[in-house]
């Protein structure tokens, strides 16, 4: 009888299993073309608003003192309209779509990215897989979606970022984070996580920035002027900040119970401490072999600490769950719960429900919250790991331990 069974050799079945990471991208492919489709004729409001500022600079007009769609500012740096330029080669409709194709593209190769760093498998981690769950995620979490719907870059940005810290050589490590702050300046928050890992890489970012920000300046005087002189000064400018889809702490005392107008010595100190625990995860994170760990920990940080984190400035929750999946064993469990909320959240997204009332109060800074909260969790965690391992001989206090420990 077990003559007449087919028999499958382990190739067999280790082809059938790889199956299944591409029929999963195709299928959520598909869906994500189809809601493309659909949403191509409601929004694209940011690249409507690159293009015109770079269409507004290209015939002498100072970009930073017009008003495009929906009455917005263009409120990058001078640099950036360097770089934004290719947005204007094309019609929108085609711009609008290989800007999509692009973003999908880099969400998939910062998952594989991730997937690299964190897996332990000698073979690698599987294409088909990171597109997968790019596509999937750019479907179900808020943040990464919203970046499609408005024709945003942050998906750009943060491969630029994983690919500095993850993929250029030491030597050359900091230069593109350096760059891409020039471009915008949110990614200057992890000029900390280069000064944890190494110095020497936070120097060139600086250096890179700077070099690339003065050059702007010499060529483009009067714009540069208006942006780092006035416009960078003035978050308001960016939108509206009491807005719910600023989750950020400057848009947290920004909306009730707190007064519309704000305070700085209150955000001030929220800051300051967001910037120490944050800064204190990476550290730790990356002191005990876990430089993507610390990379999602300056995240949350520079998210919380910016005046504006618009909810599309938060696509890095996309990059949570691959970690979480790969490095189960090297998180605590009260890490993981709370990561886990975090990306939770942002499919529910709770902080849209209500306008006006009491519970809007309450979900409207629910991300940004529940963002701190991940942090501070961390924060114990790390700090309870710290002082086990001190209470151990050090024969006991090996790298085997903490990693399986974190």
């Amino acid at each position: 009888m077990t003559g007449l069974l087919p028999a499958h050799s382990p190739e067999e079945s280790n082809a059938s299993t790889s199956r299944w990471p591409r029929v999963f991208a195709v299928a959520c492919g598909a869906l994500l073309c189809t809601f493309l489709a659909i949403e191509s004729r409601h929004f694209g409001t940011d690249l409507r608003v690159y293009r015109e500022s770079v269409s507004a600079w290209s015939k002498g007009v100072n970009p930073y003192v017009v008003n495009y769609t929906n009455g917005l500012h263009f409120t990058y740096t001078p640099f950036a309209l360097v770089v934004l330029w290719p947005l204007r080669l094309a019609s929108f409709q085609v711009t609008e779509w290989a800007l999509w194709f692009g973003t999908i593209a880099a969400c998939s190769i910062s998952t594989w990215l991730i997937l690299r760093a964190t897996s332990r498998q000698e073979s690698g981690p599987s294409w088909w897989s990171a597109l997968a769950w790019a596509s999937a995620a750019l479907l179900l979490l808020e943040p990464a979606r919203s970046g499609l719907s408005y024709g945003q870059i942050e998906a750009f940005l943060m491969l630029a970022i994983l690919v500095d810290a993850l993929v250029i050589p030491t030597p050359y490590q900091g230069i593109v984070i350096g760059i891409v702050s020039a471009i915008k300046l949110t990614p200057l928050i992890f000029i900390v996580f280069l000064l944890v890992r190494d110095w020497r890489s936070a120097l060139r970012a600086g250096a890179s920035f700077g070099a690339v920000t003065a050059m702007a300046w010499l060529v483009w005087p009067k714009e540069s002027r208006s942006f780092w002189l006035h416009d960078v000064f003035k978050p308001g400018r960016v939108g509206g900040v009491s807005y719910a889809g600023n989750q950020s702490w400057w848009g947290v005392l920004h909306r009730a119970p707190f007064l519309h107008t704000g305070s700085l010595a209150p955000w001030l100190i929220l800051c300051g401490m967001t910037l120490l625990i944050g800064t204190f995860v990476t550290w730790r994170n990356v002191v005990l072999g876990a430089p993507v760990q610390g990379l999602l920990a300056m995240a949350l940080t520079g998210l919380l600490i910016s005046p504006i984190s618009w909810t599309h400035h938060w696509v890095w929750v996309l990059l949570i769950p691959p970690v979480l999946v790969t490095q189960r064993a090297a998180m605590h469990p009260a890490v993981r719960g709370m990561l886990w909320a975090l990306v939770g959240l942002t499919v529910l997204a709770p902080y849209w429900w209500f306008s006006s009332g009491a519970v809007a109060d309450v979900l409207n800074d629910s991300l940004a919250l529940l963002g701190f909260a991940a942090l501070s969790c961390w924060t114990v965690c790390l700090l309870l790991l710290g002082r086990e391992l001190s209470e151990q001989s050090p024969s006991k206090a090996g790298l085997t331990p903490v990693t399986s420990a974190l």
